[in-house]
């Protein structure tokens, strides 16, 4: 790597049923033979289950705590590993405690910077990338109105409607078909 290259982590999260699924994503992870981080998550709404690394990563520690947990490999004997751009190198699961939205997460934890180095160099330029995303993207109650909503529909025309309640306040949406 060069001077003003960066190697970076990204995140990305789903749900599948009361489990919130994150993963890292790494660029530029070429020739590594260690690395380490540390992820900030809203412990208040969500509980830590378990962590699962990226097979080409053999021996990965995981530890966590309330609110933050931390990710460290060191590869032996030291043999540089290269995992794809946008692959995942660790899998986080949490418990959905309270479901709330957005849930937000990032690298900011004190002592576990992200840091990588390769066979020539030790504290390589990492940067993280926060995620904060919203999951909440209501419950359909209703489905057809009777009348116009705001003037964008009328009687006779063609259209479809909804309802979405989130957060505990209703928000309607309208698309009108021509």
């Amino acid at each position: 790597l060069q001077a003003q290259d960066s190697i970076y982590l990204s995140l990305s999260a789903r749900i599948e049923n009361d489990t919130l699924i994150l993963n890292v994503h790494p660029v530029r992870f070429t020739d590594i033979v260690s690395c380490r981080f540390g992820i900030r998550y809203p412990y208040a709404d969500l509980d830590y289950v378990r962590a699962t690394g990226n097979p080409l990563l053999q021996g990965a520690a995981v530890s966590g705590n309330q609110q933050q947990i931390g990710f460290g490999w060191i590869s032996g004997p030291p043999a540089p590993t290269t995992i794809p751009d946008f692959s995942s190198i660790a899998e986080f699961r949490f418990f959905i405690k309270n479901r709330v939205s957005p849930y937000c997460f990032d690298f900011d934890v004190a002592g576990l910077k992200p840091e990588m180095s390769n066979s020539q160099a030790s504290g390589l330029p990492v940067s993280g990338i926060p995620l904060c995303q919203n999951f909440d993207v209501g419950t359909i109650i209703h489905h057809a109105f009777q009348r116009g909503l705001n003037g964008f529909a009328e009687w006779g025309k063609r259209c479809c409607c909804a309802i979405f309640c989130a957060a505990g306040h209703a928000d309607a949406f309208h698309r009108r078909f021509e």
